[in-house]
């Protein structure tokens, strides 16, 4: 009973967020944060899980900060998502990846894992609202297919961009974010 107390929250929490996003309700507190912080902190959330499933996380992230303006308690949650989906997707025993660097003076994370895949002709559909991979006869990985929505949203009003990339069904996925560096609030172009 408890852990459908849990689910049902999570999916109120999701829902808020995705009407809030929609109808521009959401506050934002920008700061400058490192983003290797942010990340931890998302994967703090989803690490019993990814244990659980047994999957192997290694973090590529410098010693270095770097540095991104932010609101942090609006970026972990998109982080979390990505997260979520990378464990979902991974069948037991999997690999995720998350790694972070200097782009062209922005900041890059890319999430990657070794499960299920994206066919090339549905990588941007993954970020439509209720959109899903797997058909709903099936069902067999759950959500309600607004975490990536969720995600795109928190990302890019806070100046960032996301895209998924893939080799097909079978490959794997990786979840690539670009966010604005510190003391500003767009990319910087090369």
């Amino acid at each position: 009973m408890l852990a459908a107390a849990s689910q049902m929250r999570s999916v109120i929490e999701a829902m808020t967020s995705l009407h809030l996003l929609q109808a521009k309700g959401l506050t934002f507190k920008p700061r400058v944060v490192p983003v290797q912080q942010v990340l931890n902190a998302a994967y703090a959330e989803m690490r019993l899980i990814a244990e659980e499933m047994r999957h192997i996380v290694t973090f590529d992230l410098p010693a270095q900060s770097l540095l991104v303006t932010a609101d942090p308690e609006k970026l972990a949650p998109a982080f979390v998502n990505i997260l979520n989906n990378a464990v979902r997707f991974t069948p037991p025993g999997g690999q995720i990846m998350i790694n972070a660097w200097q782009k062209s003076g922005n900041v890059q994370v890319s999430i990657q894992d070794n499960g299920i895949g994206i066919a090339s002709d549905q990588l941007t559909k993954i970020f439509q609202e209720f959109y899903q991979v797997e058909p709903h006869t099936t069902r067999k990985f759950g959500g309600l297919g607004i975490g990536l929505t969720i995600s795109k949203g928190l990302i890019e009003t806070q100046g960032g961009r996301i895209w998924a990339e893939s080799e097909g069904l079978g490959k794997g996925a990786t979840i690539q974010i670009l966010l604005p560096p510190a003391g500003t609030s767009s990319l910087s172009l090369p």
